[in-house]
């Protein structure tokens, strides 16, 4: 009854970790969010916390949210740690070739010897859930973000974004 107030946002995330999904039922109940989001017009994606178990099912995790996602995005644990896993490296990139919208962050990305930086301020806007605008979650909020439009105006008035923290993925 309240998606009309996003009809401006061009991608609603949910974000999947054991934290806030720590069972079968809570994993179902999200997908019936998403696919409520997904009926209402809103293009739906996945911020997916990596970890010991995700890892070990990754194929089947990542099939499955693209039953109900257009996007899925996979993070790497802060502060930042390798997966106890060697194998991930090689399940990416075959996972990354059977989907074209699955990314994976930049700094898992750097871990993994994939990438070299992470490119912040050139790939990456970092918004919390206050709206505070950064290019990084790790860096102070520059700018402040009252609803999905301003975030053109505020990439325009602030490109390339400053850094402000020491990056403790390098």
């Amino acid at each position: 009854d309240r998606l009309d107030k996003f009809k401006d946002l061009t991608l609603v995330s949910f974000s999947i970790d054991r934290h806030k999904v720590r069972n079968t039922r809570e994993l179902h109940s999200l997908f019936d969010k998403m696919r409520l989001a997904s009926a209402a017009g809103l293009k739906v994606g996945a911020n997916v916390q990596l970890d010991p178990f995700i890892v070990k099912h990754l194929y089947e995790m990542i099939k499955e949210l693209f039953c109900h996602c257009h996007r899925v995005y996979l993070l790497q644990p802060k502060p930042t740690k390798l997966l106890p896993d060697a194998g991930i490296k090689t399940r990416l990139q075959a996972a990354s070739f059977l989907y074209e919208n699955l990314y994976a962050d930049e700094s898992l990305l750097m871990k993994l010897g994939l990438s070299e930086t992470c490119g912040r301020g050139e790939k990456m806007v970092s918004v919390d859930y206050c709206g505070g605008v950064s290019c990084c979650s790790f860096d102070k909020s520059f700018a402040s973000l009252t609803k999905a439009r301003d975030l053109v105006e505020i990439i325009d008035k602030h490109y390339p974004f400053p850094k402000t923290t020491q990056c403790p993925f390098l």
